[in-house]
């Protein structure tokens, strides 16, 4: 599999969010817990179907520890968003895309975080009230 088991990983890495309650005044240590609950939303994110996850690797990563980018897609639009490495036993359930796959699900399209958060997410949560309103 493309993506690599970080080295060093703490037996529970949910241990952060422990700690990060336990030492607010730690800025590092609270912004690492919200990565990590992000991390956790976002898995149970990939699980669904239609939203065809995939995980590839970030070429020129700004950080190297989060070089492991996690692609979402609904009704032909991307979300991207990169992942610690802490974080990717979470993704076990994600295909990965090797570099060079002419999959395009793995190939990051341009988009900005403020396109795939006011436009891209917005589809995916009217796309759930839809279904929602069609189960009643």
């Amino acid at each position: 599999m493309l993506i690599p088991h970080p080295p060093n990983t703490p037996v529970d890495a949910d241990q952060v969010l422990l700690d990060r309650d336990l030492d607010p005044e730690n800025t590092a240590l609270q912004v690492r817990g919200l990565y990590r609950e992000r991390a956790h939303l976002l898995a149970a994110l990939a699980t669904h179907p239609a939203l065809h996850a995939v995980l590839a690797i970030d070429p020129d990563p700004l950080l190297p520890d989060c070089a492991t980018v996690l692609y979402l897609w609904l009704g032909g639009q991307q979300m991207s968003w990169h992942l610690h490495d802490l974080d990717l036993p979470l993704f076990g359930h994600v295909a990965a895309v090797e570099p060079g796959d002419p999959d395009i699900r793995g190939q990051w399209d341009g988009h900005s975080t403020h396109t795939k958060y006011t436009h891209r997410l917005r589809t995916l949560v009217v796309h759930g009230q839809r279904t929602r309103q069609e189960d009643a």
